[in-house]
């Protein structure tokens, strides 16, 4: 007899520590869900806010080109707001190049990289444009500026696509 209850006491040793990995498993898998879409949120709020500032510096840079056309400034001033655009852009293109984005969101995340790059050679090409007047560096930069807007609506599109599968 004394050996059934052995058996009976290890059986139930078993089925707590079997019961206790199910539980271990099932919070660690949890802990990962919470931790993936802490890093989705994360990345999500850095992207926000580094878009928020891109949108905000091309609508000022483009009011500005807006203004020189207008012949409300000259040149000098044109190349100064210039300068600092490009600046701005450079900066906001490293930060966009620091996030490390969730793997759903890398192909959008190049896109948004490219088209932040496009965006920089466009001003670049604007700022030789003022400079010297040459026509071809104005095509160039508007050429450019396209290519940046359609990357940026293709980070958009792979970004809504990204969000839907989850």
């Amino acid at each position: 007899m004394p050996r059934r209850r052995d058996n009976t006491h290890s059986h139930q040793k078993l089925i707590i520590v079997i019961a206790t990995g199910i539980v271990v498993l099932i919070m660690g898998i949890n802990g990962i869900h919470l931790a993936q879409k802490s890093s989705n949120d994360t990345y999500i709020l850095e992207l926000n806010e580094i878009s928020n500032q891109s949108r905000l510096t091309t609508k000022n840079y483009e009011n500005s080109i807006g203004e020189w056309k207008s012949d409300v400034m000259d040149d000098i001033e044109m190349l100064r707001i210039t300068d600092n655009n490009i600046k701005q852009l450079q900066s906001l293109l490293s930060q966009l190049k620091s996030l490390e984005p969730p793997e759903k969101f890398k192909d959008g995340h190049e896109m948004n990289i490219l088209s932040l790059k496009y965006e920089l050679q466009s001003n670049k090409h604007m700022r030789v444009y003022v400079e010297t007047h040459d026509q071809a560096e104005y095509e160039k930069s508007s050429e450019l500026f396209q290519l940046a807007f359609d990357y940026e609506t293709k980070a958009f599109a792979l970004f809504i696509k990204a969000n839907e599968n989850t």
